[in-house]
């Protein structure tokens, strides 16, 4: 008997032994063992690809030993735990994203032994143009003389650089 240790998970052997005389020796019949499956390992951190202010593409690539079958991949929002992609595949389109702002995501591996996170990835989405402006308010002061003020917009969508008064008469 032999045992043989140190192996890689979910690997494939052959064995053959050979029984020999002086005579000669037998014709070897081998035999093939996979050895059993273990969680993923080297699970990598999820690329970010055609960022855009409401949209971004998520990608990534094998863990370095799967250690087994992979069964799915498994996107998830750090922020909340909201699983964003569960299936197989190498990319996920995200849209209805908040312009200006920050999302972080993480990939989990899975085979039949449990899932394996990797590491965060996180990306801000671009600036858009802001939403939501309410129209100025005038108020009288004078007969000759108006005050105009107005509010932030709702949704900035970015930082706002200044405002712009327009007079319409």
């Amino acid at each position: 008997a032999y045992t043989d240790s140190q192996l890689p998970p979910y690997t494939t052997y052959a064995y053959s032994v050979l029984a020999c005389t002086g005579a000669g020796c037998t014709h070897p019949s081998s035999v093939l063992n996979t050895t059993l499956e273990s969680l993923p390992q080297g699970v990598p951190s999820p690329g970010i690809s055609n960022l855009l202010p409401t949209s971004v593409l998520i990608t990534w690539m094998d863990p370095i030993a799967p250690n087994g079958l992979i069964l799915s991949y498994v996107l998830t929002l750090t922020t909340n735990g909201t699983v964003l992609f569960n299936g197989i595949g190498f990319s996920a389109q995200l849209n209805g994203l908040q312009p200006f702002t920050n999302y972080s995501f993480y990939l989990s591996v899975c085979n039949s032994i449990g899932c394996t996170p990797g590491g965060t990835t996180s990306v801000q989405t671009p600036e858009a143009p802001p939403q939501g402006l309410a129209p100025p308010t005038a108020r009288n002061l004078s007969s000759t003389s108006l005050a105009v003020s107005w509010q932030a917009p709702s949704s900035p969508n970015g930082f706002i650089t200044g405002y712009t008064l327009q007079v319409l008469n």
